[in-house]
């Protein structure tokens, strides 16, 4: 609401920017009154990182058979297409 300050840290940089920019084109009463963006990739192709060679290196059809999978039942969304977070995890620890 409104007075509320917003802070990202990392990858929520750019659904953050973007929100904002939405909300003041609209000039929405409850946008926020500061934003803090910290560390996040606003434009990968500026200072790209290992990962973004890496991505770089390979078609959105090698990530869809290597790291997207299916929903395992009983959990909800079951049999949905998903990039699994424990696959971001272990991905960001092996590069830290």
């Amino acid at each position: 609401g409104s007075g509320t300050h917003v802070m990202a840290v990392c990858q929520p940089s750019v659904p953050v920017l973007a929100a904002a920019a939405v909300m003041a084109e609209d000039d929405d009463p409850c946008q926020a009154a500061s934003m803090t963006l910290m560390g996040g990739p606003i434009d990968t192709r500026r200072n790209p990182t290992a990962v973004n060679m890496f991505a770089d290196g390979k078609s959105v059809d090698w990530f869809r058979r290597h790291v997207i999978m299916n929903v395992p039942f009983p959990h909800p969304g079951f049999m949905r297409a998903v990039y699994p977070g424990f696959l971001q995890l272990s991905g960001f620890m092996s590069m830290n």
